[in-house]
């Protein structure tokens, strides 16, 4: 991706419509990220205004424009309308050809397994049309959805970062590493 791009790349599984997050997205991306337990094991603090929504949505915008990241929302199938969460690929590293993989999800859809069948779209993505190599999966340890989630799609957990990030509020904050290789995945 080396030119400024269009077209977002819509993305669609069986119950599940993942397409790009607009200003018109402010309030559910404010349910998700003000919500203190949703953003438990989160590396940031909760929002607290739904001017801090809009910054969200205008920087991962941003951040599409200049080829470094995606951000998908993540709609209900039937309900087109309704945001659910946030899936990216974020953290490009295009010298390594490595990139993270990164979910958050609306507390009322939690364990309808809407993270599996996102994350199964994002992985084909970041291998099949990105070309990557190294598909990065971080999270907090106590995170037992994520670890679930890297698990469940054969990532090797490679470690974990202790006290890698501060957040203010929350203190130092260990991070584990996921990994799943290009020529893994293939191998399925």
């Amino acid at each position: 991706m080396n030119q400024k791009l269009t077209n977002f790349p819509i993305l669609e599984s069986n119950r599940l419509l993942l397409k790009r997050i607009t200003l018109e997205d402010s309030h559910s991306i404010f349910s998700i990220y003000s919500d203190i337990e949703a953003m438990k094991y989160m590396q940031r603090n909760a929002i607290k205004i739904i001017a801090e929504a809009d910054n969200l949505i205008n920087r991962w915008n941003a951040s599409y424009q200049e080829s470094n990241a995606f951000r998908w929302g993540v709609f209900l199938k039937n309900k087109p309308n309704k945001l659910i969460g946030t899936v990216a690929l974020h953290y490009w590293n295009k010298g390594s050809n490595s990139i993270e993989l990164g979910a958050d999800l609306i507390k009322e859809e939690w364990g309808k397994g809407y993270a599996k069948e996102f994350t199964s779209l994002i992985i084909e993505y970041a291998f099949n049309v990105l070309n990557i190599n190294r598909l990065e999966l971080r999270c907090d340890p106590r995170n037992l959805a994520s670890v679930k989630i890297a698990e469940k799609f054969a990532f090797t957990y490679e470690g974990t970062l202790r006290e890698y990030v501060f957040v203010e509020g929350k203190g130092y904050l260990d991070e584990s590493v996921y990994s799943l290789l290009f020529r893994e995945y293939k191998s399925k």
